[in-house]
């Protein structure tokens, strides 16, 4: 399966804002932003007539943001999947978790709820074949490597509720408390945590490569293209729209606002030069 899944896969990046490094670092920062519950709730229905989880349909919006925003027709995302299914593992302690490749295609420009459709079905395949260690997956990806992943997972998705819950027993209490990853493995790491007041859909950058208002901006593509999708299923990929409604004009336009008077004591030849 993996074989013909990877079969002439390429690397997938992010344009940065900054040249990559020559040597790989971890230099990290979290942005985060709460999805308002009627969005993800309305999500979950579109998801459920379909067969399909809020992971197909938040993986779907992100991957569609990701091919709007770098003109790829082709996305390659990492994602990590509990491997505790097998009964001896029960009594043993410890993290029991393997990384997977999703490999979409969107240069057909699906409708939305194309895509989710085609999300369930590439997650569910890849997770009946997920016991293949990570480092075999790798294997099957030529490109080059510049640090323990492979650059064929430059940019990962990580969707989970929250695994704690505050508790006391007796003298021993648990807390829920926020912390922070040590470092950046990946270029970016978007992650959906479920959390009393929504879902936190949050990014950590590589900051030697992008700003913490880049990844920023591209949360909030995402959430405006969800929310989009999640009204208008029937869109195509291109039709979504990126910008909030109260954004009058697009960055393409306001960012290359930069018109100027010429002056007029010079002459057409002192102008061009």
């Amino acid at each position: 399966y993996w074989t013909k899944q990877l079969a002439g896969v390429k690397p997938f990046r992010v344009i940065p804002d900054h040249p990559r490094p020559s040597m790989p670092t971890t230099n990290g920062a979290i942005v985060s932003r709460v999805l308002p519950r009627e969005l993800t709730n309305r999500a979950q229905v579109l998801t459920a007539e379909r067969g399909a989880t809020l992971f197909a349909s938040a993986l779907a919006a992100l991957c569609a943001m990701l091919a709007r925003y770098t003109g790829e027709g082709e996305i390659v995302i990492g994602t990590q999947v509990s491997d505790r299914d097998q009964v001896e593992l029960e009594p043993m302690v410890g993290q029991f978790v393997n990384s997977l490749i999703l490999r979409t295609n969107l240069s057909d420009d699906p409708k939305f709820d194309e895509l989710v459709d085609r999300m369930r079905e590439i997650t569910s395949q890849a997770l009946e074949h997920r016991h293949i260690p990570i480092e075999r997956l790798l294997g099957m990806v030529k490109g080059e490597r510049s640090h323990t992943h492979s650059a064929a997972i430059s940019v990962n998705f990580i969707f989970q509720k929250t695994f704690i819950q505050n508790a006391a027993y007796g003298d021993f209490t648990l807390t829920d408390m926020p912390s922070l990853p040590a470092g950046a493995i990946y270029d970016l790491n978007f992650f959906m945590v479920e959390r009393p007041d929504g879902w936190r859909f949050s990014c950590q950058c590589n900051t030697d490569q992008f700003d913490a208002a880049t990844a920023a901006r591209m949360l909030a593509y995402v959430e405006n293209l969800f929310d989009d999708a999640v009204a208008h299923p029937q869109r195509r990929v291109s039709e979504l729209s990126l910008c909030a409604p109260s954004e009058p004009r697009s960055p393409l336009y306001t960012l290359n606002d930069t018109r100027a008077l010429y002056p007029r004591d010079l002459s057409l030849m002192q102008l061009f030069e």
